[in-house]
């Protein structure tokens, strides 16, 4: 019984390392795409309510992954692939794993973004 306890804090924690570090990462460059946040929502329900959703998540990842070379787009599908792995009960340490990857990508993403907003606007 005390393993059962164990793996629903496990789960619980999951989703909200996914709701508090990569949800943020994938709306921000998807234009406030809700796929994730349905899943996510979802999945806080337990196991049996998120199958459309992931279903769902694995499109919306599959399409970004045509342009996974730009920062932009790896940032996102980095973040859902770890939220892929937690729907699907993978342990803790690959999802946060892969959910790096999309912070480091995220951040490479800001600083070019911010790169080219200075030089739009003139400064060196």
């Amino acid at each position: 019984m005390d393993g059962e306890i164990v793996l629903a804090d496990d789960h619980t924690l999951v989703l909200k390392y996914c709701t508090q570090q990569l949800l943020p990462i994938w709306e921000r460059w998807t234009d406030g795409n809700q796929t994730m946040r349905r899943a996510l929502e979802a999945a806080a329900l337990g196991p049996e309510h998120h199958k459309d959703q992931l279903n769902s998540l694995t499109d919306a990842a599959f399409l970004l992954f045509r342009s996974a070379s730009q920062p932009h787009a790896a940032a996102p599908l980095y973040s859902a692939i770890a939220v892929i792995y937690a729907l699907q009960d993978y342990p803790l340490h690959v999802v946060i794993e892969a959910g790096l990857q999309a912070i480091t990508m995220n951040a490479t993403a800001e600083e070019e973004l911010e790169y080219r907003l200075d030089r739009a606007n003139g400064c060196s």
